[in-house]
């Protein structure tokens, strides 16, 4: 089981953390913000990803760290991609957009 990390703030690093601590194998992750995703792939011995597409084709589970309102586009794009997604809390802004985000995820397994 291959685990990709999509962000670089305070809950990617408690991500990680809790990744570490099972049997998955903890690839690397993408951020917008490079800045905090170089520092944050260093410190954890990581790799860093420079487009989300490519973090996509590396792993099976994408484990999604970023503010809310992004949350709906890179959940679909995971789905879309055939990925198992975990999604930081509250999954969207609004009871339709996690609708779609549940839709989507369910129509592609």
């Amino acid at each position: 089981m291959r685990v990709g990390i999509v962000g670089s703030g305070t809950m990617a690093g408690v991500h990680i953390d809790g990744w570490q601590h099972t049997d998955a194998e903890l690839v690397g992750l993408f951020s917008i913000d490079p800045k905090t995703a170089t520092s944050l792939a260093k410190n954890n011995n990581l790799q860093e990803f420079s487009s989300y597409q490519e973090l996509l084709d590396s792993v099976d589970i994408i484990d999604i760290c970023i503010p809310t309102d992004l949350h709906k586009d890179f959940t679909v794009q995971a789905a879309k991609a055939g990925k198992d997604i975990i999604c930081e809390k509250p999954i969207a802004l609004n009871p339709k957009d996690a609708k779609e985000m549940i839709d989507v995820c369910q129509e592609n397994d």
